[in-house]
């Protein structure tokens, strides 16, 4: 968190935590390297920390939402060990979403910058379906004519390590997740549900 917050130009000077892992000597040896300072929450009094609760009612909130609205459209490709990556990908938008008040997003506030919001721009729905090409055309590849060109996935967040064009897609059989460019995303859940035995009611 502190290497992250130096390279935006932030030095960290006090915490305000609960105890737990934050009571630890080597936790109070590294604040006093630092020369930083601590406060913790009463036992069972975490309004102590309150903008710090709300923020993470807020991304909960919205995870739950995420969720539910995928395990409505897609129940079979649903899955809540999936949990973890609806929490990221809701921080992710709660980071680049605009105040209503103030009308600057968080990520503009931490870094002292204005935001192109391409991040917003470039967002897609958590748990859509998405169709991955088929890796051999990625690399400019031929395959044979009536081979299918894609692979269905589902959307659950985007790649940390790449640019905000790229999605991290889970692969419905495998349950590998990757990152992934060339992709179609269905934000609106457009594809036909249906599993192997029923056949949808209209073609």
């Amino acid at each position: 968190f502190e290497r992250e917050a130096y390279g935006d130009g932030i030095e960290i000077k006090r915490y305000c935590t609960d105890n737990g892992v934050y009571t630890f000597r080597a936790f109070g040896a590294h604040l006093q390297l630092k020369n930083q300072t601590i406060r913790h929450s009463g036992v069972g009094a975490h309004h102590h920390n309150g903008p710090a609760e709300n923020a993470i009612k807020v991304i909960v909130n919205k995870a739950r939402t995420m969720m539910l609205h995928a395990l409505f459209n897609c129940p079979n490709h649903t899955e809540l060990n999936l949990w973890s990556y609806a929490i990221k990908y809701a921080v992710y938008l709660y980071n680049n979403t605009p105040n209503q008040e103030t009308g600057l997003a968080p990520i503009e506030i931490w870094t002292s910058a204005r935001s192109s919001y391409s991040a917003l721009k470039k967002s897609h729905t958590w748990g859509c379906p998405v169709y991955v090409l088929d890796p051999k055309l990625q690399g400019g590849a031929k395959i044979p004519k009536w081979r299918p060109r894609f692979c269905k996935g589902q959307f659950i967040g985007t790649s940390e390590k790449h640019a905000s064009s790229v999605g991290m897609i889970r692969h419905l059989v495998t349950n590998n997740i990757s990152p992934q460019y060339h992709a179609v995303y269905k934000d609106h859940f457009e594809t036909a549900y249906a599993n192997e035995e029923t056949l949808p009611e209209e073609l």
